[in-house]
């Protein structure tokens, strides 16, 4: 049996501008913008098409869902963006406008490990 975490769903303030956030700044791919009608849509994207997990938007929609947008995860990192290249990606991403907070990058003992925080959800990390 094959089994794979195939969508993680975030909740964002707007549709276009996480799709402009994700895929114009972070390099991340609009793999769906499917719309159902009265303001509805499916819409994903990933780091890569093969990445195998994709993460759907959904728009906030209330009050209660709105005061959740950016801290899904209580403050802690809920998702951490790998590549082989994080000095690249960082001048990549700043050069598009991302903020980046705290220190540029650490070292792990043991191996290199490169984290950038994006912001309180999200670390860009590499491993050689």
């Amino acid at each position: 049996m094959s089994r794979k975490i195939g969508h993680i769903t975030i909740l964002v303030s707007d549709y276009d501008e996480a799709i402009d956030y994700y895929v114009n700044k972070l390099g991340f791919v609009l793999l769906t913008d499917n719309s159902f009608g009265e303001g509805m849509r499916w819409v994903t994207v990933a780091p890569s098409p093969e990445c195998g997990t994709a993460i759907v938007f959904v728009e906030a929609d209330n009050d209660e869902k709105k005061t959740r947008v950016g801290s899904q995860a209580a403050e802690h990192v809920f998702m951490v963006i790998e590549t082989n290249d994080c000095l690249r990606e960082y001048h990549i991403m700043k050069e598009k406008g991302v903020r980046f907070l705290g220190e540029i990058f650490k070292k792990c003992p043991g191996e290199l490990r490169l984290s950038l925080k994006i912001s309180m959800e999200t670390v860009l990390t590499c491993y050689r």
